[in-house]
């Protein structure tokens, strides 16, 4: 058995040797033969395979080079819009603020109408019912931002966190923090 496998090891080396030979001829000899056994040797065709390699490689770079552009002008264009939804947010909490000003403009006028309505219609001189108008006035003086920051104090968050939660100055929330130890 081993003595048949070395025989045919040995055909196979001749053999190749052979075929190789064959290729090293010169082109004057065989110029044709020659011809298309380059065009189809291996070497050939390997040479042929790096190039369509390297071009696939360089279309691949382009693609590449194109998607990463789309994706920085994409991210650039969310930060855009993140921007523009911040303002706009801004704008809104600002809005709302000079709305609960104007309304409590309006609460303080009327009941400043309300109550010189009152003093004049009625007068009294009662301790006790002095103490009760003006603890209605303190409730009707509170406005909402007010009582909001009196919860925020009672619960122990600080100046700072009451500004960001309520989106106020901090002088504010630091006078009604005065007025109301007081």
């Amino acid at each position: 058995m081993p003595i048949i496998l070395i025989l045919i090891g040995l055909v196979l080396v001749i053999y190749n040797y052979i075929a190789l030979k064959k290729e090293s001829i010169p082109f004057e000899i065989h110029d044709n033969e020659e011809k298309l056994k380059k065009h189809n040797s291996f070497e050939n065709v390997l040479e042929k395979s790096k190039d369509e390699l390297n071009e696939y490689k360089i279309e691949l770079g382009v693609f590449r080079k194109n998607v990463a552009e789309s994706l920085t002008e994409l991210q650039e264009e969310i930060l855009e819009i993140k921007k523009y939804l911040n303002i706009i947010k801004n704008n809104d909490n600002l809005y709302e603020d000079k709305i609960e000003k104007e309304n409590l403009i309006i609460e303080e006028d009327s009941f400043y109408n309300k109550f010189d309505n009152n003093v004049i219609s009625e007068i009294n001189f009662n301790n006790n019912s002095m103490k009760r108008k003006s603890s209605d006035t303190e409730k009707i003086a509170d406005s909402k931002k007010t009582e909001k920051i009196k919860e925020l104090l009672n619960e122990g968050l600080s100046e700072d966190e009451i500004c960001h939660r309520l989106s106020i100055s901090k002088g504010e929330v630091l006078l009604v923090k005065d007025l109301y130890k007081k």
